[in-house]
């Protein structure tokens, strides 16, 4: 049941609450309800919650604020934790008070010792591992970057230490963790007794205000088989003094990790001592085909690290892979730049294989779709690497497809590889010598800026990389293109609409009429490539093109019935049109891209906000009544024109009309506008009168003749003839014009809401 924790609750402190738990037969799930803002005077830290039997995954343990509460739990431990959880399975801190991500639970130790915690998670023997725990919406801190030891620490019987047995399955998900000195520590027990299942996503670890970081490290695993770290940014990892390895995420002896869609940034060594940096370290001894450590990198973004390290041996490193075989580096982006090294003896690189400090380079390993930009100075003649191994070869290795690219400053050495002791400045000797990268680049990659590595429109490196990696999304989870762009983000974003156009709706099926086997044929003989390269459309100049035989009737409702010209519109300006591209709608009247089923993608575009407007060849055109966020999501919203007339932008200018049409209870684009202008009329002269159009300029002034398999303008009803005489609307173009689109009155003029 739930039982509520504080002032006049089922439990004055959250101190009996666990001791009643811990001695507790359980039948069922239990909830601490924390009721107080505050939870400090009246505990007795630690607060340990131990293994009981009892606890399976119906009986579960949750300790979480009350509705609408937000609580802190604060004391000073010096030598241990504020809340350990000591070999227990199924429990859960989750610090939102309403069931969503919001962080309502702040966990604090203020102590300056540095053998201490806030939470702890620990076996608490060799046959008793904590399990199967969540730590999640949680704000994390303890008492400064260079005093609290762990915001977060698994392990064994001392701080730190490694587990007496293995703890897995837990989960650390949404924290927001600063003032330690590392961040989050996990560790299994040895090379032999991996832990598993731990996924450490994300989390916030520091933020840009001084001292609200780390010390030395962000994410440290040791002894892991399929550890996810995924989606955490990690910053302000700022060191004035002091020789050891600091680190943004650090893998040690971990196998089958996937450590994907992770930022890392400031991070900053100031000191005038041997201080080493990397962004992302791992040092394996799964370093055989046959006990291998297999890990994944993809989608990570490290930048903003400087440096002025006098070490002999090295500086720094964005990606820095150590001992391992068969590790995979997929679509990461590593942009360095500032100050990289205070000695001549102390080179960086964007992406290492080992380096002149560990001495082992992995073996095995693919890198592919990369950026690896080296735009760092030194005031010192010390060498700077896009691309550095100590190995003497990549033999059974695959290095391709990546940007490897250098435009250092002062004294520093630009190179764009290193391999076998020996440096090469050039695209050309690096794949010389590496005996990889032929389809690799040396380009500048044309970031939005410095801290936004989204590509622009003009970058080179956009579909540039290789498919077959496995990785089908970019780091902002936009799907990637065929080819993808290299570098952690796709350069595409990506829209859903679906819209009804008068001349194809048949309200009998709610939808457009089926698309006819000639109406597929007049397509697949006329339209193969997009329509709207007209004075009409300002000579969109698009190459949108499909293949012969594209078209179909299948009496799917999938099927596609036109093109269309989507643009994207200015947030403030909407007559301004900020790109636009040629798609296609579908009898469902969904818009989708040239393969027929995919929201439709604008390539080079950053996410943001935009009116989005749909054109049609013989429609008036619409705009969303609001500006839209559009993003690279891989199953974006689609914003629905058709439920209601407020869904268009509506011209109170305009008096004559509505920006769309009323088709019984559903909304649509107005058809008839054969002569491609911004008005429907079958009245005044032949310039702005689309009857005339229809009769004078099409028909050439004969109304009884009949074109067959047309693709045109005039082609009001949509069914691949075009015709004045005969029949009823659903025939006779000018019957579908006059009477069901302008109600049989020919002194109307329908204007376009655009």
């Amino acid at each position: 049941g739930t039982y509520t924790v504080g002032s006049g609750g089922n439990y004055g402190t959250l101190t009996n609450a666990v001791a009643a738990y811990n001695a507790a037969c359980l039948t069922g799930p239990v909830v601490f309800s924390l009721i107080d803002a505050n939870y400090n005077v009246g505990e007795t830290f630690p607060i340990v919650i131990n293994s009981n039997s009892y606890a399976s995954i119906t009986n579960t343990l949750t300790i979480k604020p009350a509705s609408g509460v937000t609580a802190t739990i604060t004391g000073s431990v010096p030598s241990d934790a504020l809340i350990k959880l000591n070999g227990a399975d199924y429990v859960t801190i989750d610090g939102s008070n309403n069931g969503t991500t919001s962080r309502n639970l702040t966990i604090s130790n203020t102590t300056t010792g540095t053998s201490t915690a806030v939470i702890w998670v620990s076996s608490a023997s060799a046959s008793d591992g904590a399990t199967n725990n969540t730590i999640k919406n949680t704000i994390i801190s303890g008492n400064s970057a260079t005093t609290t030891g762990y915001g977060i620490i698994s392990g064994g019987a001392s701080i730190p230490s490694s587990a007496l047995t293995a703890n897995s399955n837990n989960v650390i998900q949404n924290n927001r963790i600063s003032k330690v000195q590392f961040g989050i520590n996990w560790a299994g027990t040895s090379t032999s007794v991996l832990d598993a299942g731990t996924q450490i996503i994300s989390n916030v670890l520091g933020s840009s205000t001084p001292g609200d970081g780390f010390g030395i490290l962000g994410i440290q695993t040791q002894f892991q088989d399929g550890i996810i770290i995924r989606g955490n940014e990690i910053q302000n990892i700022v060191v004035a003094s002091g020789d050891q390895n600091y680190s943004g995420i650090s893998l040690i002896d971990t196998r089958n990790a996937s450590v994907e869609n992770n930022k890392i940034h400031g991070m900053s060594y100031t000191g005038a001592t041997t201080g080493k940096l990397f962004g992302i370290l791992t040092i394996s001894s799964f370093n055989t085909a046959g006990s291998p450590s297999n890990n994944l990198f993809a989608n990570n973004v490290v930048y903003d690290m400087t440096s002025t390290s006098i070490s002999g041996f090295w500086s720094l490193s964005g990606i820095d892979d150590d001992g391992g075989y068969g590790d995979k580096f997929y679509f990461n982006t590593v942009y360095l730049a500032g100050s990289l090294s205070g000695s001549s003896l102390a080179p960086a690189a964007c992406f290492a294989n080992g380096n002149t400090f560990f001495g082992s380079p992995a073996t095995n390993i693919d890198v592919r779709n990369n950026i690896f930009f080296m735009k760092g100075s030194a005031s010192v003649a010390v060498p700077l690497y896009a691309h550095f191994t100590i190995a003497t070869s990549y033999a059974g290795s695959t290095l391709n497809y990546n940007d490897l690219y250098t435009d250092v400053s002062g004294s520093a050495i630009a190179n764009i590889g290193g391999i076998n002791s020996t440096d090469y400045t050039t695209l050309g000797t690096w794949q010389a010598a590496s005996g990889e990268g032929a389809n690799s680049v040396s380009v500048d990659p044309v970031f939005t800026s410095s801290t936004n590595f989204a590509l622009q429109a003009t970058s080179p490196v956009i579909s540039a990389g290789v498919t077959g990696t496995g990785i089908t999304t970019d780091i902002t989870g936009s799907g990637r293109n065929n080819p993808p762009s290299m570098g952690a983000y796709e350069s595409k974003i990506v829209v859903s609409v679906k819209v009804w156009l008068q001349g194809a709706y048949n309200s009998g099926l709610s939808r457009h009429k089926d698309v006819s086997a000639t109406w597929a044929s007049v397509l697949n003989a006329n339209a193969l490539t997009q329509p709207y390269n007209t004075a009409a459309f300002g000579n969109y100049a698009g190459t949108e093109s499909v293949a012969s035989g594209f078209f179909t009737s299948t009496g799917a409702t999938t099927d596609i019935v036109d093109w269309v010209l989507v643009e994207l519109r200015d947030a403030n300006t909407p007559t301004t049109i900020v790109t636009r591209r040629a798609a296609f709608i579908r009898e469902d009247g969904m818009i989708v891209d040239l393969d027929g089923v995919s929201p439709v993608a604008f390539k080079g575009m950053t996410s943001g906000n935009y009116f989005i407007a749909i054109r049609h060849r013989n429609h008036l055109g619409i705009r969303t009544a609001s500006v839209q966020l559009v993003n690279g999501s891989e199953s974006p919203v689609a914003y629905d024109f058709t439920t209601a007339q407020s869904q268009a932008y509506q011209n109170t200018g305009i008096t004559t009309n509505a920006a769309m049409k009323d088709l019984g209870g559903v909304f649509g684009m107005w058809g008839g506008n054969a002569n491609q202008n911004t008005s429907i009329r079958a009245s005044g002269g032949p310039t702005i009168n689309d009857y005339l159009f229809l009769v004078n300029t099409v028909l050439g002034g004969d109304i009884e003749l009949i074109l067959n398999n047309v693709y045109n303008s005039a082609d009001i009803n949509m069914d691949g003839i075009v015709r004045a005489s005969g029949g009823g609307p659903s025939i006779n173009d000018y019957l579908f014009l006059v009477n069901t689109i302008l109600n049989g009155d020919i002194s109307i003029i329908l204007n376009q809401h655009l």
